[in-house]
């Protein structure tokens, strides 16, 4: 955890809006977030305040890229005086570090705009997380740096957050850290909130501005650990982080894409698995016809998968299944676990492409050992980032979030409302090639895919060709019933537990459907094999009896994940869908029945649509009472474990 970046030093330079030209945002290369990261962030800043020398930038904030419509900011109430978190009144508010949005000293934010309170949930990103909050939709303005200059955009949405905690599989909490940075919106990428007042996103103002050529950008996320900086550009793209084949998708209010697989792999030199690579490790729900949607989800950490895929790609890790945070944790003194991590191996995700072959991107394993940290942790833990689920919403929807875009380049164009996806590269990537996106483009330009290995080059460790055999193994795809899981079994977690956990996390009960048996090696029977057969039966039984044995140890080692049933009831929670269309999330038995029935009574429009209800021309910019009232409530009166009952919220200094 590091503290905020000092205040950026910018050229403000003027825009040639005669001449569209891409917006490269620049990211924060010695700042990066927790506590399941480290992730990258881009540095922005919010409101606006006069002094003698005019008018100046009120707070800066670092922000994760990837929303859409609005910003979702943290704001000065989201922290005690203290430096405790609101929540809870206790623990360390450590979003303090990342910068806070000083809402009220704002002399340009707009509160009447909507009477919606409750968290801002975006790109589907409610199936996946247990989430609870308050926050208030505002208008600010929001100023971000760019290689070309300053852009300041007024009336940027943002959905003030002032609580935001996430469930933990264990029932226990933790909050949040940084906020998002909206990266636009449909259409225009304005959003009319009532006769007089239309919300910006970035991307959908510098259009309008003629800043850039079209409502679109590129993203790459890069990795903080090993200091690659990301890629985002609004109007266009950088080339050199689009390698190969371009997978083109039409854009509803997800990102969703087909898997057809799930592989492990090994770029070049030998292999640090014995058995060579795998395929066939996805898990496919039978009701989706031989593919499996993914939701690419750039808010979410972790790649959410089937307790059976996840546990199908962990059989072959030296990892343990944690059920507390519901994560994989590396066993680092495995001698297997530093082969693995820097060595040319990757996890392979193949994706149906319509009109051309396969897409395939390929996340090597340096990329997938993170970093587990407080609060949720109190020692620090390196773990593979395949969180077992199913879809709260029951779509039977993976998302694949920043631990996967790591490795991935994602880019929307909403003119046509297509997105883009392929093969980024790694910490050795050359120099940046900018390239526009204009109103109509669909396909879009690649550098060579033998840049993949060459970029990862000066970081990994190659394994010589005698170490191991270059074999595949090929498991069965084991498809499972319509929610995802075998009924005719029950996983629990197994292995042995690290030493800062105790055994309570873990029972041996693996599940038929994930010990599925393996095909044999393409490579044919080994020499071993031909050996035992000429001694005879006897000693062809004790092989046999061996080999039982030791597969029945390393199931021993390696984690099963819970099945359906045994992973936490999610809650119905207080937020409400922003990912192309407005949808409210009823409140459950975690809230008090005063903000219910508010809740309730606030009908969202639809995005882009209609209006939500007329403010009062005379009504005062100040903080509405309401609301005020609401984020007391919310906090005295919760029964939620992690919240002290006299514990408000405070009021913003």
């Amino acid at each position: 955890m590091q503290p905020i970046l000092p205040l950026l030093a910018l050229i403000v330079l003027p825009f040639a809006f005669s001449d569209p030209t891409p917006l490269v945002i620049p990211w924060n290369t010695t700042h990066s977030y927790g506590p399941d990261g480290p992730w990258p962030v881009i540095t922005v800043q919010v409101g606006s305040v006069s002094d003698a020398a005019g008018t100046q930038p009120l707070s800066t904030v670092n922000l994760h890229p990837g929303g859409v419509w609005e910003s979702m900011i943290l704001r000065k109430n989201f922290c005690n005086d203290n430096g405790t978190n609101a929540g809870d009144g206790t623990s360390p508010c450590l979003a303090e570090q990342a910068g806070l949005y000083e809402l009220i000293a704002s002399e340009t934010v707009k509160h009447d705009i909507t009477d919606a309170v409750g968290l801002v949930w975006q790109w589907g990103s409610s199936a996946v997380d247990t989430v609870s909050g308050i926050a208030v939709n505002v208008l600010d303005t929001m100023t971000i740096p760019t290689l070309q200059g300053t852009l300041t955009v007024p009336n940027s949405t943002i959905s003030a957050v002032s609580a935001w905690q996430v469930e933990l599989p264990d029932g226990t909490y933790y909050s949040a850290e940084v906020g998002t940075l909206s990266l636009g919106a449909p259409g225009t990428g304005t959003q009319p909130f009532n006769a007089t007042v239309t919300g910006q996103t970035v991307p959908g103002f510098a259009y309008a501005q003629g800043a850039v050529a079209s409502n679109s950008w590129g993203l790459h996320y890069g990795s903080a650990s090993l200091s690659q900086e990301g890629s985002l550009v609004f109007g266009g793209y950088d080339q050199s982080r689009v390698l190969g084949d371009v997978g083109v998708f039409d854009l509803d209010s997800v990102m969703i894409a087909n898997l057809l697989d799930v592989q492990i792999g090994v770029e070049n030199g030998s292999s640090p698995f014995s058995e060579g690579s795998f395929t066939g490790l996805l898990k496919l729900n039978a009701s989706f016809n031989g593919v499996q949607p993914a939701v690419i989800n750039p808010i979410v950490p972790y790649m959410f998968m089937s307790p059976e895929t996840c546990a199908a790609v962990a059989e072959n890790l030296p990892v343990t299944f944690n059920s507390q945070v519901g994560l994989y944790i590396w066993n680092t003194t495995d001698p297997k676990y530093e082969r693995i991590v820097n060595s040319p191996a990757y996890l392979a995700f193949v994706f149906q492409n319509a009109g051309s072959a396969n897409l395939t991107i390929k996340v090597p394993f340096q990329l997938l050992n993170l970093t587990l940290e407080a609060p949720i942790v109190t020692t620090t833990q390196q773990y593979f980032p395949c969180r077992p689920f199913y879809a709260s919403d029951h779509s039977g929807n993976y998302f694949l979030g920043k631990a996967f875009l790591q490795a991935a380049f994602i880019g929307i164009n909403r003119q046509v409302e297509n997105f883009f996806l392929a093969q980024a590269p790694g910490p050795g990537v050359g120099g940046s090639t900018i390239i526009p996106i204009g109103p109509n483009d669909t396909p879009i330009s690649t550098d060579p895919i033998e840049n993949f290995a060459v970029s990862w080059a000066r970081d990994w460790t190659v394994l010589s060709d005698d170490n191991n055999s270059r074999t595949t193994i090929t498991h069965s795809t084991g498809a499972t019933s319509d929610n995802g899981s075998s009924r005719n079994t029950t996983a629990h977690p197994t292995g042995a537990i690290p030493d800062n956990e105790t055994g309570s996390n873990a029972t041996a009960h693996p599940t038929d459907a994930i010990n599925a048996p393996k095909s044999t090696l393409a490579s044919g029977p080994s020499s071993r094999t031909k050996a035992g057969i000429a001694v005879g039966a006897t000693v062809g039984a004790l092989a046999v009896a061996g080999v039982v044995i030791l597969r029945w140890l390393r199931r021993r080692r390696t984690a099963v994940p819970p099945q359906e049933n045994d992973v936490p009831r999610k809650q119905n929670i207080w937020v409400h869908e922003k990912d192309g269309r407005a949808r409210f999330h009823e409140i459950g038995d975690r809230f008090p029945h005063e903000v219910q029935k508010t809740a309730r009574r606030a009908r969202l429009h639809e995005l882009g649509e209609g209006l939500p209800h007329e403010a009062d021309g005379d009504h005062e910019i100040h903080e509405l009472d309401v609301i005020r009232n609401l984020e007391q409530n919310w906090i005295s009166t919760s029964n939620l474990n992690h919240v002290s009952a006299d514990q408000p919220v405070p009021e913003e200094r």
